[in-house]
């Protein structure tokens, strides 16, 4: 019963790591991640989450109204920016880059902020429960500052379906999921209760046992034959490359969690295949990247 009821940020995280979830929340079992798994890192340089701090930094106080040339000395006095011209140049084009993407934000943005949606729903003896905020006019919006990843996606298409679900007729069923490299819109959903009942359950087996499904793994699976028209040995031989560790390339099963629930097994098996079909063919179906 206490998993059956559950916040909407659960739900999130367990599709964002299945493997992870079920070992820390169900069995109390915490795996040293000091390394940093492939599904966290950022594709920057040398200090990269370091940079990766200062630009979340930079977004929050150019959206709090900050002038973020007023923001340098700060910066420089944290000691998180090189000495000399390098670091000020650095940083430089990092304002750059947050002026660009606080302004795409307020663009899309624009107009009447609706009142939140506060969520209390029943389906197939589940109980979700929490509160949707950032809708506007044009509807819902969720942002990152970073690459978007497949657990973006996954985010953004839980907290569309159950806005499609229990939204009345003055909330627009429109999400836009913002990222530094794009911009990916869903449309309406005619039937989100049958989406939401299906990752309902590919959540409840995950509590008893590792679910077959890796966000970037079975992304990369789902799109080489739903996006992309490929066969099922091309989509198998594309994942393999974003599971397993190449010679340029970190691979998801680096991840301690992974690492521990698949070392002795096949993680592309069947059951991979068809949990990656079926999670993210409605994803790619309902959503689609607007240029």
């Amino acid at each position: 019963d206490e998993f059956r009821k559950l916040e909407i940020e659960t739900l999130c995280a367990f599709f964002s790591h299945p493997a992870r979830f079920l070992l820390q929340r169900r069995l109390g079992i915490y795996l040293d991640e000091s390394t940093d798994s492939v599904d966290e890192k950022e594709n920057f340089s040398i200090d990269g989450l370091e940079r990766y701090k200062i630009e979340q930094d930079l977004l929050r106080n150019r959206l709090s109204g900050l002038k973020l040339d007023d923001m340098l000395p700060v910066q420089i006095a944290t000691g998180t920016l090189p000495h000399g011209n390098i670091g000020k140049v650095g940083y430089r084009e990092m304002s750059i880059d947050a002026e660009i993407f606080a302004n795409k934000l307020e663009n899309i943005t624009e107009g009447k902020k609706l009142n939140s949606l506060d969520i209390d729903y029943e389906i197939v003896g589940f109980k979700i429960a929490g509160k949707i905020t950032d809708i506007h006019e044009q509807g819902l919006v969720i942002f990152r500052y970073a690459t978007v990843k497949p657990k973006d996606y996954l985010r953004a298409w839980i907290y569309h379906l159950l806005m499609c679900t229990v939204g009345d007729s003055q909330c627009p069923l429109k999400t836009t999921l913002l990222g530094s490299n794009l911009v990916y819109e869903f449309d309406p959903v005619q039937n989100p209760e049958e989406f939401l009942d299906h990752l309902l359950q590919v959540y409840w087996k995950g509590l008893s046992e590792p679910a077959h499904f890796f966000p970037v793994t079975s992304y990369e699976y789902a799109r080489q034959i739903l996006k992309y028209g490929k066969s099922k040995s091309y989509a198998l031989n594309s994942a393999d490359k974003k599971w397993n560790v190449g010679y340029n390339y970190s691979g998801e099963s680096e991840d301690p969690y992974f690492d521990l629930c698949f070392r002795e097994t096949d993680p592309m098996d069947y059951e991979f295949e068809k949990i990656s079909l079926e999670v993210f063919d409605p994803i790619l179906e309902y959503g689609r990247e607007v240029k």
